[in-house]
This record gives C-alpha cells, structure tokens and sequence, in this order.
C-alpha cells in the first residue's frame, strides 16, 4: 500500500496531508500496488500537523484520521518532541 498526499495549509498554522481528492483529474489516495499496477483504494486519510506555542521544546502535534468508504474508522493522536533538555 501507498498514498499519495495533497499538501495544504491548515487552520492556526498547521499542515495538512490529504488523499481526499477535490477533483477528478487529481491523483492523491491511497493504492494498492502489485506488480507494478496501482489500484486505488477505497481509503482516505488526513494528516494534520501542528507546534502548539505553549508547549516547551518545539512540541510538534499531529493528528492521523482515516476513512473507509467514506466512515471514519480510526484516528491517531501524535505528539513528537526532543529527548534533549
């Protein structure tokens, strides 16, 4: 499997990464490829990354929402940060 993602700004500063597909002619989703053909899949997901100002380091925030036709399925809450102090 593989997804090609559509990279966008996000609301207060933040990046999205989509496979949702605004029009036809766009090739972000998520594929299944074998032996060199791609079929794609009835998968979505978002990405959405953040840094919250209050959080101390350089905090970085991302949540992970996934669909399967189009019913939101699961959703991943990360939050990435330095070991240094």
């Amino acid at each position: 499997m593989t997804s090609i993602l559509f990279l966008e700004h996000g609301d207060h500063h933040s990046l999205s990464l989509t496979s949702w597909s605004t029009t036809s002619k766009q090739d972000q989703g998520v594929y299944l490829v074998f032996n060199q053909k791609a079929l794609k899949l009835p998968i979505n997901e978002t990405i959405t990354v953040w840094k919250d100002p209050k959080k101390p380091h350089g905090q970085i925030e991302a949540t992970h929402d996934m669909w399967l036709f189009g019913i939101k399925f699961l959703r991943l809450d990360y939050r990435i940060r330095s070991l240094k102090k």
